[in-house]
């Protein structure tokens, strides 16, 4: 079961999610706004550096939710969890 059949209220108004809106609403004007093929490419690095930056940061609480289960700290640098929530109610891989 993932966390979105766990919690979707939790999910939905996630600090995370929330300041994803304006970005994703950002990158469809900017795709819209493509005239060329120097537009579509400035596009889709914008598009990969937001994709990057999103699975980096849930490789990271991954990792520390792993640790956590384990009984260890997280790793050094983990960034604190912005939901609020228990860690201890996410499960490893969720």
């Amino acid at each position: 079961m993932s966390v979105l059949d766990q919690w979707p209220d939790e999910v939905l108004g996630h600090p995370r999610h929330l300041a994803a809106q304006p970005v994703l609403a950002a990158l469809i004007q900017q795709l819209r706004d493509c005239a060329n093929v120097k537009d579509g490419y400035e596009f889709q690095q914008a598009l990969f550096s937001h994709l990057d930056a999103a699975d980096t940061a849930r490789a990271v609480f991954a990792q520390a939710v792993k640790r956590m289960h384990a009984g260890k700290s997280p790793q050094r640098g983990a960034p604190d969890p912005q939901s609020g929530l228990d860690p201890s109610r996410v499960k490893p891989g969720s």
